[in-house]
């Protein structure tokens, strides 16, 4: 049995914080899905309003994504890591 896939989609608010963060380059799907499989397959813990998880990205920041419909996971906000 295949492993369920998942796509990754990023909202416009997210691409903003990520370049007033100081991110290098494009806030992609891609540079996102690798961290969100690896921080779902160990148990990622949830946010503090319990819908999102975070996914660590370069330089000291995570991605907060929550699930929609089909298998998507939406990446809405770029935050500092604590």
């Amino acid at each position: 049995m295949k492993r369920p896939r998942f796509k990754v989609r990023v909202t416009d608010n997210a691409r903003r914080q990520w370049r007033e963060l100081g991110g290098e380059g494009e806030l992609t799907a891609r540079l996102v899905h690798y961290p969100l499989r690896e921080a779902l397959k160990k148990g990622a813990p949830v946010t503090e309003a319990g819908v999102g998880v975070e996914a660590p990205l370069s330089r000291g920041m995570v991605a907060v994504c929550v699930p929609e419909y089909h298998g998507v996971w939406t990446v809405v906000r770029v935050v500092p890591r604590r």
